[in-house]
Parts: structure tokens; sequence; C-alpha cells
């Protein structure tokens, strides 16, 4: 999996996020399905080296695609 289809998956998980907004403000715990979500759109493997599977590059290469992440996912919740 590579940062565009990650960023492709969060976009969708936002969205679903998003449509739940109310739901989601409402909780006082956190839900493991959401982690579940996450790491099935791709976004554990923002920190895992790309030799090892992951899309991690370096700091030059690689900060801007997961602050790209970490935005798509804040516009849902």
């Amino acid at each position: 999996m590579d940062t565009s289809t990650i960023i492709s998956n969060l976009q969708v998980l936002s969205s679903t996020f998003s449509e739940q907004r109310t739901e989601r403000l409402a909780r006082r715990s956190l839900d493991s399905a959401d982690f579940t979500a996450l790491a099935k759109a791709g976004f554990s493997l923002c920190g895992l080296p790309e030799a090892e599977g992951g899309v991690w590059k370096n700091v030059e290469e690689s900060t801007r695609s997961i602050a790209e992440m970490v935005r798509t996912i804040a516009l849902g919740d």
C-alpha cells in the first residue's frame, strides 16, 4: 500500500467519521473499532519503514504525506 492509497482510504474513513459526528462527540471512551478502521485504511503503516512493508522513507520525504494523513483524519472528527 502506498501513501496515496492510504490517503484515499482515510478520506473515505473520515467521511464515515463525519457522518457519525454527533454519536462520536457523545462518547466518553475510546472505541477499538476506530483503531481497527484506521489500521485497515493503512494509517499504521506511516511509522513503519518501507523495508518492513510500511511507507516511512525519511523525515524529508515522509513528513508531508503523514501530515496530510493526520489532516484527513481530523476533517472527519
